[in-house]
């Protein structure tokens, strides 16, 4: 089953584990009419600061940038988007988790670049 952890100490000056000090996302589209409605070009960055994982301080995620991008083709009502994209586009390699073991250090990965194709219809 699962138990309840509790543990006492003095915190004082540390942070929070797991709680970067920057998430911030910046996006930019650049719109282009063409004869059957837009085409629409897109970038975003997303920041994160490096964060601690655990209660000590001992183990921490570096921090990262994550660029991701699309073209999309919209028709002039909207009604319908074919979009190409790519997230993680110039493929960071990164942790999403860490811990400590006394075997070794062992982390997840973050995703790693991804490229698709999407249709949309709006109703």
């Amino acid at each position: 089953g699962w138990g309840l952890l509790a543990a006492t100490g003095d915190a004082t000056g540390r942070v929070t584990n797991n709680s970067p000090k920057w998430a911030v996302n910046l996006g930019v589209q650049y719109t282009v009419p063409v004869s059957m409605g837009n085409v629409d070009f897109r970038v975003s960055d997303s920041y994160t600061s490096s964060y601690f994982i655990n209660i000590d301080h001992q183990h921490k995620i570096d921090g990262r940038h994550l660029i991701n991008s699309a073209i999309a083709l919209r028709t002039e009502n909207d009604k319908w988007e074919l979009k190409v994209w790519a997230q993680n586009l110039f493929d960071k390699h990164y942790y999403v988790i860490e811990q400590a073991r006394t075997s070794g250090d062992v982390g997840m990965a973050g995703a790693p670049r991804t490229f698709g194709v999407s249709v949309q219809t709006n109703f």
